[in-house]
């Protein structure tokens, strides 16, 4: 899956994506991996697929894994690295995304990845505005230690 943002120029982007973006995804994942669907869909991978970890680890390593890429002026596109195996298993990262997002015939899939994106994409805005101050107060600490 594929997340396109149009970010403002007026700072590091990228930075901002690797700081905040990433990490609010991870936030993202931690305070919603809570009820029961989760619970069953981690079963799941250790039951049937034999995936020894769980599914907020799994996760964590499809977002520390992602390919963020600059399209344009301000259009980024941040995506999963499809060349990657999930250690000690035989499936890519892009198999259990879309296993995650879709399913298969044994189990629904939990849409986790288009909600994060959509979490992302509808509070990016305020994380903009979040990144932009604590830049601010970390150069103006700077500049206090100088003196």
């Amino acid at each position: 899956m594929t997340l396109y943002l149009q970010i403002s120029d007026k700072f590091d982007a990228e930075s901002f994506i690797y700081d905040t973006v990433l990490s609010e995804m991870k936030n993202y994942i931690v305070l919603n991996l809570v009820d029961d669907r989760y619970r069953m869909f981690e079963n799941y991978l250790s039951d049937t697929m034999k995936i020894k970890q769980n599914l907020k680890n799994i996760m964590f390593i499809i977002i520390d894994n992602m390919i963020v890429e600059k399209s344009d002026k301000s259009s980024w596109r941040i995506s999963t690295n499809t060349s990657l195996l999930l250690k000690d298993t035989w499936y890519s990262l892009s198999q259990i995304e879309r296993l995650i997002e879709y399913g298969n015939t044994e189990i629904s899939g939990i849409e986790l990845i288009s909600k994060m994106f959509a979490y992302i994409k509808s509070n990016l805005k305020t994380l903009e505005a979040m990144y932009i101050m604590n830049v601010q107060l970390l150069n103006k600490a700077s500049e206090e230690e100088i003196i």
